[in-house]
């Protein structure tokens, strides 16, 4: 009963994770999901009493948890200090993230592989579900943005589902065939995206993945091809439609370097050269009324984010958490999360939860071939099937 009640929970969080209803920064429907799963894991372990998580994962949680901690108090200091509530709210979304990195390391130290399983059908099912919905859902804009409020969401959604499944297929090797339907899926959200971080990342996984094993790319390339023949022949003039859209991809990427956001200041990196002075200890997250820079608003950059907003103890913080989490998966592993690391340096994605996410599988994926491998540093040698 209470497998399926934390399953069933989990299945419902992702599944729905991509609906955006609400304006950005808001809850969304699948946030109050995960939050009464984190309820009943709260409940759980009052009622058990214990806590099985492995001692390397529980010192990334460490790491985050010491990095939001310090979050929340220059981020209260800063909304004292300039009498501005909203600059605190910025701390409740590493919060809550973290609460869900928590959830899933939790849910596989009581159910292991069955947890693990269960969390890849998931993640691959809801991309192909996104790709069926969106398909058939017209595109109002040059960019299609999905059911997310902007494009930038859907082509960043569609890196890290990217990374999640080829990292699975490489060094566990569980569902190929409906792993490349998964990728397949991803590729085409990326493209109607027209994200050209998302765009280029997900070539790069490609190209990465694909150095030692050939099979993959004739895989991914068939599927593709398939799947899109298969649904133009259902609704043969919307296919037309998106091929027009898809196509305007190429003349996008060929467009980077070119765009006027494109430039260091375009981006707002410029800010921390003006106001070096705040990067000591952080110019909390919020408030950007107060910066006379050629670019209004919040950072368009993770690591400027972390940097400027977060000083040199909240940047070390969570640089020390990444570099945990790399350190125990080892170098090829970290070559599938640059793309996703990359994607922060032209965006802001660290309130964006699969980005939390897809660290949490990367240390299921340790745990996995740890277990399947018997070895200690199985994370280098591929698992056979």
């Amino acid at each position: 009963m209470k497998k399926c009640l934390f399953f069933t929970t989990w299945f419902l969080y992702m599944f729905l994770s991509p609906f955006y209803l609400f304006p950005s920064g808001t809850p969304q429907i699948a946030d109050w999901v995960v939050c009464f799963l984190s309820f009943l894991i709260f409940l759980d372990i009052i009622l058990s009493s214990k806590i099985q998580i492995p001692s390397g994962n529980r010192m990334v949680l460490i790491f985050f948890l010491m990095f939001t901690i310090y979050s929340f108090i220059i981020n209260i200091y800063w909304s004292v200090a300039l009498d501005n509530l909203h600059i605190l709210i910025n701390s409740l979304y590493y919060i809550f993230n973290l609460v869900v990195i928590f959830d899933i390391l939790y849910l596989y130290s009581l159910y292991k592989n069955y947890f693990f399983n269960f969390f890849l059908i998931t993640l691959i099912l809801t991309v192909i579900a996104q790709f069926i919905f969106i398909y058939f859902e017209p595109i109002d804009n040059a960019r299609g943005v999905g059911f997310f409020n902007n494009p930038n969401q859907l082509g960043y959604y569609a890196l890290l589902t990217t990374s999640m499944i080829l990292l699975n297929d490489h060094y566990i090797g569980k569902y190929k065939l409906l792993s490349m339907l998964g990728v397949s899926a991803s590729i085409y959200l990326s493209l109607i995206s027209l994200s050209k971080a998302s765009m280029v990342g997900i070539f790069f996984l490609i190209i990465l993945h694909t150095l030692n094993n050939i099979r993959a790319l004739l895989i991914i390339i068939c599927t593709s091809v398939i799947t899109y023949v298969l649904i133009a022949g259902i609704d043969y003039e919307n296919y037309l439609f998106r091929y027009t859209v898809v196509s305007s991809a190429f003349g996008r990427i060929m467009m980077i370097g070119h765009d006027m956001d494109d430039s260091w200041e375009g981006r707002g990196y410029d800010r921390i050269i003006l106001y070096n002075d705040l990067i000591f200890l952080g110019a909390g997250e919020g408030a950007f009324e107060r910066y006379d820079t050629s670019m209004q608003g919040e950072l368009h950059s993770s690591w400027g984010t972390l940097i400027f907003c977060y000083g040199i103890p909240g940047s070390l913080l969570f640089g020390a958490a990444l570099l945990r989490v790399c350190m125990m998966c080892g170098f090829r592993v970290c070559l599938y999360l640059v793309p996703a690391l990359a994607y922060g340096l032209t965006h802001q994605g660290l309130r964006f939860t699969l980005f939390w996410i897809l660290l949490s599988f990367v240390l299921l994926l340790k745990n996995e071939s740890l277990k399947n491998s018997g070895v200690i540093n199985s994370i280098n040698v591929r698992t056979n099937h």
